[in-house]
């Protein structure tokens, strides 16, 4: 074999390497603030669905001007369910929480990031 075909190949291994190492050092916070464990994070992650479920049934009749208020209301049984559970409650892990259980409720995705934007504003 040539020696610029091992050398690329090398190059290609290396380069490869430092993306998923970048990559996974941006993406680890966010993880860690559902909890240190695959177990804990699957935990939290269910009963944010059904603290979520539970306010879209409550109070969201399927009209997307008032699921910005609805979602003011769902955010605080959210911190309180990651103060209970020993986790960072802060914003941004509340609207993270509820991007990934929205669209498992039927809000489209659009639509749950158009509120979730409105939320912020």
């Amino acid at each position: 074999m040539h020696p610029w075909v091992i050398f690329l190949i090398f190059f290609v291994a290396v380069v490869d390497t430092i993306v998923l190492l970048v990559f996974y050092a941006r993406i680890r916070p966010r993880m860690m603030r559902l909890g240190r464990t695959m177990a804990e994070r699957k935990a939290t992650l269910a009963a944010a669905g059904t603290i979520v479920g539970e306010g879209l049934r409550e109070s969201y009749s399927g009209d997307p001007e008032t699921l910005p208020s609805v979602l003011v209301g769902i955010a605080p049984r959210l911190q309180e369910m990651l103060v209970g559970r020993g986790l960072q409650a802060d914003a941004q892990a509340v609207r993270d929480l509820l991007a990934s259980t929205l669209p498992k409720h039927g809000v489209p995705m659009m639509r749950a990031q158009d509120a979730l934007s409105r939320l912020a504003a």
